[in-house]
């Protein structure tokens, strides 16, 4: 019997499709839909994972269809799927997983492991560029490195560039403010001041401007009143 394909939905079916009941994309994955309300209204739609577990039917809720996040609702299913796929491989129970999963207390990672990962994870042009991220990390932030990533704020990131002001760029900003940044609960869930990643990156980028400005400004005093010295 050939094995039926995965991935059988496409981003604009999850959008599109009306019809009630189970909507197979493959591997245990479903899109369910609810019968249409009585005033024409959509009906609700979720994805569930249905799988065999000693002989009987067990199906194991994924959370709602979010039509808003387009694409990125399917990925998180299959993604989802996959992991409750490899519990049945291991002779897990994925529904007992998932909850001793949510029971577990997070094990925190220091700053320094939490940015590398970071970095890891980024869509970057070349080594070359991602070398560069990572000197920053090291460079720029060395009294961070060891400290859990939930206790270090914008703060002390800022506290942290202080004494490279005159070499920090906007591109060590950017980077700093991404690995702060809060923008995706799983990677960023230990920040505590809950600034995203653009007000973190102006918070910080306000901060190296004004010192810069008044290192600027202190540097041209200082030559002026060294030019009043000698002069005739």
């Amino acid at each position: 019997m050939a094995r039926r394909p995965l991935n059988r939905l496409t981003a604009v079916e999850v959008r599109t499709i009306r019809a009630p009941g189970l909507h197979a994309d493959g591997g245990g994955l479903y899109m369910e839909v609810d019968r249409d309300g009585a005033d024409g209204a959509p009906g609700a739609r979720r994805w569930v994972f249905i799988y065999q577990w000693r002989g009987k039917r067990r199906q194991m809720g994924l959370g709602p269809v979010e039509l808003a996040k387009g694409s990125d609702t399917l990925r998180r299913a299959r993604d989802a799927r996959d992991q409750a796929r490899r519990w049945l491989a291991d002779g897990l129970n994925p529904i007992d997983e998932r909850r001793a999963a949510a029971a577990a207390p997070a094990e925190v990672p220091a700053f320094g492991v939490f940015a590398k990962a970071v970095v890891a994870g980024l869509a970057l042009a070349s080594d070359k560029h991602r070398a560069q991220w990572e000197r920053t990390l090291t460079d720029y932030a060395p009294t961070l490195q060891a400290r859990p990533v939930d206790e270090v704020t914008t703060q002390d990131v800022l506290e942290a560039l202080k004494p490279h002001w005159r070499r920090v760029d906007e591109a060590t900003a950017d980077a700093l403010a991404q690995i702060l940044s809060d923008t995706s609960p799983q990677r960023f869930r230990y920040v505590k001041d809950r600034l995203t990643a653009a007000q973190r990156r102006q918070a910080l980028l306000d901060a190296l401007r004004d010192s810069l400005s008044r290192g600027s400004q202190a540097a041209a005093g200082g030559a002026a009143a060294g030019q009043q010295q000698t002069g005739p």
